[in-house]
């Protein structure tokens, strides 16, 4: 397969390719820290049938890190060979769970179809080399790929995929397939987490269906695939958006079957999950001020490794309130983490007794999570952990330019453990005095309780402490023909005499007229 791509590859070159050249882009970075110093340099090439992106590392040893070919005889056609990197639907399928949006953010709308993206300086050394192929046929798209990974063990892995867009709709249609191999192999044959089995051919097969409408979105992504273990497994994903002017919904629902092998040879042992994810949007009320809040609730359910594996279904709560002027910003965050469903008799008995021994109890911020009784919908453990937080920033006008003041604090709370209680406190304040040169300086702290605490003390004392400084210079020049960038920034940490670094980068971009 790889020759065959390779063989259209040069044959596409031998044909003459009508390209207008568009760019040429030189960079190098050089990062100078206690333990050596690191240097790269990249170079792109663009045009609209050709693109050639290169990254050489030129300290600590000189060598080409990654590179990338991108060729187009014609528009509707490219081939693409290197170290490419792939996601949209590619990520979903590697992974297939979700995770729970943040109180204040919003779940992001999916982008049909596989997306790729060629190597950049960002790009890992270790992202395997792969031969591409891609058609673009009006509302029809294909991807195939071939690729040989060394990341967990020697395999090969041919995938495609399609996707269709109905004109004038707001409907996605994907199909995935192709197959890969995998292996679990173990030297010792005492205490196995995961059952061996030797490499083996895995085929894997993918529908999503995506609907984008102005209010109401919907995202649906199912898989199958062939398992060692003797049974086919499968994965489902369901997300949904509901919005309008001032309010927004977002859900989420997944399952699979355990031990359900993705492409990237992992063995997924979360079975369930689920959250709910109700949002205020932004209101601004008459007399300018905006208020905007939003309560996420997630479940999960997981199973250990082991012959006989423990199932967890846990629950996580969180609400977060901000009210914002044009000069300041108030934030306020509640938080219960951990907290599990279907605690067994002898569990609660546990939690009943350490609940009399400590007299910390009292002091939860969710009472309504209590374990009053046997059926109790969430109960609280050792891992459960209740978190109040407060934030502040401040936007004042100095130097003739806007400048930022931030102070944030959280107070966590274990109920079952106040060994375990903690604070953390966090200041930063970042200066502009121009538009190139910035500066900022961050103090954080940890405090941790007391190991011997009473009823009438909860002392604290300070677990770790640590300064924060950055100072950045930019610089940057345009014309017709281009523009020039460089930046410095030097990054201190005052507690640690090895947490020194400085940063130079330096890049330019060239135009090329034909």
């Amino acid at each position: 397969m790889k020759h065959f791509f390779a063989l259209l590859i040069l044959s596409s070159l031998t044909f003459t390719v009508h390209a207008e050249f568009q760019q040429l882009a030189l960079s190098g970075n050089t990062t100078i820290e206690a333990d050596g110093t690191k240097a790269n340099a990249a170079v792109s090439f663009k045009s609209t049938g050709l693109q050639l992106n290169t990254n050489f590392a030129l300290m600590p040893e000189k060598q080409l890190k990654t590179f990338g070919v991108k060729c187009s005889p014609i528009p509707e056609v490219s081939f693409y060979y290197g170290h490419l990197s792939f996601s949209g639907l590619y990520s979903r399928i590697k992974t297939p769970c979700f995770s729970a949006p943040g109180t204040l953010s919003s779940a992001s709308s999916p982008s049909a179809g596989i997306n790729l993206t060629m190597p950049s300086s960002g790009t890992s050394a270790t992202t395997p080399k792969a031969t591409c192929l891609r058609l673009n046929l009006n509302s029809i798209n294909l991807t195939c790929f071939t690729r040989h990974k060394t990341a967990k063990t020697e395999h090969d892995e041919y995938l495609a995929e399609i996707d269709w867009h109905p004109p004038r709709t707001r409907l996605y249609f994907s199909l995935f397939g192709g197959s890969f191999e995998s292996e679990k192999l173990s030297t010792s044959r005492w205490f196995l987490a995961v059952r061996p089995y030797t490499k083996e051919k895995i085929k894997y097969a993918g529908f999503e269906s995506i609907y984008n409408g102005s209010y109401f979105k919907l995202h649906s992504t199912n898989s199958i695939s062939t398992s060692p273990y003797e049974r086919i497994t499968g994965t489902w994903r369901l997300c949904s958006t509901l919005t309008n002017r001032f309010f927004r919904l977002d859900a989420g629902f997944f399952w699979c079957d355990a031990d359900h092998i993705t492409v990237e040879e992992s063995l997924l042992r979360k079975t369930m999950a689920a959250y709910v994810h109700p949002q205020l949007k932004s209101v601004t009320l008459k007399n300018g001020h905006r208020i905007r809040s939003g309560l996420t609730f997630s479940a999960a359910r997981s199973y250990s490794d082991g012959v006989a594996p423990d199932c967890t279904i846990r629950a996580d709560l969180a609400f977060a309130a901000e009210y914002r002027t044009d000069f300041l910003t108030f934030t306020l965050n509640m938080k219960c983490e951990n907290a599990q469903h279907g605690a067994d008799s002898a569990n609660l008995e546990e939690i009943a007794e350490a609940k009399k021994r400590n007299k910390n109890i009292s002091r939860s911020l969710f009472r309504f999570m209590d374990f009053s009784t046997a059926n109790a919908f969430l109960c609280y453990t050792e891992k459960t952990a209740n978190v109040l937080g407060f934030g502040f920033k401040a936007f004042p006008v100095m130097l003739g330019r806007t400048q930022q003041l931030s102070l944030s604090t959280d107070f966590k709370v274990f109920p079952f453990n106040s060994k375990k209680n903690a604070i953390d406190a966090a200041a930063s304040f970042t200066l502009n005095p121009t538009k190139r040169l910035s500066f900022y300086i961050k103090q954080s702290a940890d405090f941790s309780a007391e190991e011997e605490q009473t009823a009438e003390t909860n002392l604290y004392y300070i677990n770790s402490i640590k300064t924060e400084l950055k100072a950045k210079l930019n610089f940057t020049c345009k014309n017709s023909t281009g523009y020039l960038t460089a930046k410095t920034t030097i990054k201190k940490e005052l507690e640690d005499s090895d947490k020194l670094a400085i940063l130079f980068y330096c890049g330019a971009t060239f135009y090329i007229k034909p």
